[in-house]
């Protein structure tokens, strides 16, 4: 064997071993999230966090005067925040979150952009603050 091809070999396994201690390492990671949180802890940040997303998409929709992408994206944040409200109901800020979510929706199909984006911008904070 060349020493070009001896070299891409040695390569290419320590590439492969690099990439198994990566995947290795990740799991101690989560199993200490777990540990602190739970499964459905760590669940519920997740869909927390895309709520967060698409509430700041809805508001960015109805700042441009799109309503139909301002209650698109409320739709959504409300779907993502009840699901993870579902196996925890007891944060104030994610109950006015869902309030304040399903508000912006009404204002927003009654083409009500500034009630609606008001509602959105409440719901993001109480977002923000049930993440924290």
């Amino acid at each position: 064997m060349s020493q070009n091809k001896y070299h891409f070999l040695i390569l290419i396994v320590g590439a492969l071993l690099a990439q198994t201690q990566i995947v290795r390492s990740e799991e101690p990671l989560m199993n200490a999230i777990d540990a602190l949180v739970g499964a459905h802890g760590r669940d519920a940040i997740f869909h927390t966090e895309r709520a967060i997303d698409h509430a700041k998409s809805a508001i960015e929709a109805g700042e441009a005067g799109h309503e139909n992408g301002l209650v698109v994206h409320s739709r959504a944040a409300l779907a993502d925040i009840k699901q993870a409200n579902r196996d925890n109901d007891d944060n104030p800020h994610t109950k006015e979150a869902i309030i304040h979510l399903k508000e912006a929706i009404i204002e927003g199909r009654k083409s009500h952009t500034a009630r609606a984006l008001a509602h959105v911008r409440e719901a993001l904070s109480h977002l923000e603050l049930a993440i924290h």
